[in-house]
C-alpha cells in the first residue's frame, strides 16, 4: 500500500451553544457488489480492523456450511451469532441454546465476560454476589456460532481461535469470496474477544456488505447463506444489539432495508438489501458518537431512508448533549457526508 493516503475528512463536530467544542474526522465508503465506489471521503482504502462489525461475514462461514440447518438454529440464534448483544435474558437463552443444540457448554467459549451493559441482569449479579461469566460477553454469539462450525467441520473445539484452524479458515475464504481479499495477504490482529479480526480496506469492508445483501456474485451455499442471515437480522433485530442499540433500532424501524453492524473503535458497516450496495465508516479517534448521525446521513445520500424518519432514526441524526440538569447545550453534527 502507498504511503501517500488521502487524509481522514472532518465527518462529524460536537457543538456547545455557538461554537464547535470537538470534532470527529475519519473516512467513509459506499460501494456496489462489483466494487465500484459510488461516494468517499477521506481515504476508502485505509487499512481498518472491522471488530465486531465482521461478525455477519464471520457468520457467513458457518451458515455457508449449513450450520443452521444440521442444528435446527432458529431465526434468533442466527441473529446472536452476528450479535454484540447486551447479555439481556433472551441473548443469553440464545447462546445457551446453540451450545445446547452442539453439544458444547460455555466452558468450551474462549471469550472473556464483558462488564454487563443490561442493567437489570447486572444488578440481578450484584445482588447475588456473583460475577458474569462467559456467556455475558457481547461476543458469546459469535463464538458459538464458531463451535457449531467446528462441529460441522469436525474440528476440535479447542482452538477455534486461532488463524490456522479450520473454523478461521472457513472465514478467510469467506472474506477472500465477499471482499475480494487476496487470502496469501490477508493478515489479522487479535479482537477484544481473543479471536481473529482481520484487516481489511474499508472499501474491502463495504464491498463484503453489499454482497453480503444483494449476494448474487457469490457462490450459491454463500448466497443462500447471506439471505439467511440478513432475513434473520431483521426478523430480530433486538437480538443483534439489544434495547435501544443503533443497529437494532435501526432495523426494528425500516425491516428489509439494511443489515446493520457496529464494530469497536469507531467502526461500522451497513447493507442496503436487495441494491447491492454497502457502506464502510471509521472514526479516527474510534469514538462511537459519530457513527449513527454519519450511517444516517449516508442512507438518506442513497434514498434508503424514509422522508418522515421514526422518532426513534429521528433523535439520532443529530443527537443531543445534554447537562447534568438534562437540558440541551449542543448536537453531534454530520459534516460533509
Amino acid at each position: 500500500m502507498s504511503a501517500l493516503r488521502p487524509a481522514p475528512a472532518l465527518v462529524a463536530e460536537v457543538t456547545r451553544g455557538p461554537a464547535a467544542e470537538s470534532r470527529h474526522t475519519g473516512h467513509a465508503v459506499v460501494v456496489d457488489d462489483a466494487g465500484h465506489i459510488l461516494w468517499s471521503t477521506g481515504d476508502p482504502n485505509h487499512p481498518t480492523f472491522p471488530r465486531s462489525a465482521l461478525k455477519p461475514l464471520q457468520a457467513l462461514a458457518g451458515m455457508a456450511r449449513g450450520t443452521d440447518r444440521q442444528f435446527g438454529f432458529t431465526a434468533r440464534e442466527i441473529a446472536v451469532t452476528c450479535a454484540s448483544h447486551a447479555a439481556e435474558p433472551r441473548h443469553r437463552e440464545a447462546v445457551a441454546s446453540i451450545l445446547a443444540r452442539i453439544g458444547a457448554t460455555e466452558d468450551d467459549l474462549y471469550c472473556g465476560p464483558h462488564p454487563v451493559p443490561h442493567e437489570p441482569s447486572r444488578d440481578l449479579l450484584i445482588r447475588e454476589g456473583r460475577s458474569p461469566t462467559r456467556i455475558y460477553s457481547n461476543c458469546s454469539g459469535k463464538h458459538s456460532g464458531m463451535l457449531a462450525l467446528a462441529r460441522v467441520l469436525g474440528a476440535p473445539l479447542t482452538g477455534y481461535w486461532e488463524g490456522d484452524h479450520p473454523v478461521q479458515r472457513e472465514i478467510q475464504r469467506v472474506l477472500a469470496a465477499a471482499c475480494d481479499t487476496d487470502p496469501a495477504a490477508l493478515t489479522w490482529g487479535i479482537d477484544g474477544c481473543g479471536v481473529p479480526t482481520y484487516l481489511l480496506s474499508l472499501r474491502e469492508l463495504a464491498l463484503g456488505f453489499a454482497r453480503l445483501g444483494k449476494p448474487d456474485r457469490l457462490q450459491a451455499s454463500d448466497r443462500d447463506a447471506a439471505v439467511r442471515i440478513t432475513t434473520a437480522m431483521n426478523a430480530e433485530p433486538e437480538m443483534v444489539r439489544g434495547e435501544g442499540g443503533f443497529d437494532s433500532v435501526l432495523m426494528r424501524a425500516l425491516p428489509g432495508v439494511t443489515a446493520s453492524k457496529g464494530g469497536a473503535e469507531g467502526c461500522h458497516a451497513i447493507s442496503l438489501l436487495g441494491r447491492g450496495i454497502g457502506l464502510a465508516i471509521k472514526v479516527e479517534d474510534g469514538s462511537a458518537r459519530a457513527l449513527a448521525p454519519v450511517a444516517l446521513a449516508l442512507l438518506r445520500r442513497f434514498d434508503a431512508l424514509p422522508a418522515v424518519l421514526p422518532p426513534g432514526l429521528e433523535a439520532l441524526t443529530s443527537p443531543r448533549v445534554l447537562n447534568t440538569r438534562g437540558a440541551i447545550v449542543g448536537e453531534v453534527r454530520v459534516v460533509g457526508c
